[in-house]
């Protein structure tokens, strides 16, 4: 089973939301769509190197300021869903964190 990746379909529904312009003609719609697409795929590819981007992980020192943010954010009342969007990690990984008393992995 192949996945499709994010890029792909951000990629899809911009070469349909193109191709849906009330100046392209009905008729080559798929057409544009479908070149559109293509476009797309080969100009972001010769920007980045690929379909993929490399996103390092955070080393052991910004996860662990991370952490204490989280911990005195819950310390201090602040909701589960408001601290986890701004850290940008889950709820449910700042209710594990809660839970294990500051030491859970993302």
């Amino acid at each position: 089973m192949t996945r499709t990746s994010l890029l792909a379909h951000v990629i899809e529904r911009a070469a349909e939301a193109l191709a849906a312009d009330s100046r392209i003609p009905a008729p080559a719609r798929v057409a544009f769509q479908q070149h559109a697409a293509h476009v797309l795929r080969v100009q972001f590819a010769a920007m980045v190197g690929g379909e993929r981007i490399y996103a390092p992980k955070l080393g052991d020192v910004e996860r662990a300021a991370r952490e204490q943010r989280i911990q005195q954010a819950l310390a201090a009342g602040e909701p589960t869903r408001l601290i986890a969007r701004r850290e940008r990690v889950s709820e449910r990984w700042v209710r594990a964190l809660r839970a294990r008393g500051g030491s859970a992995a993302p």
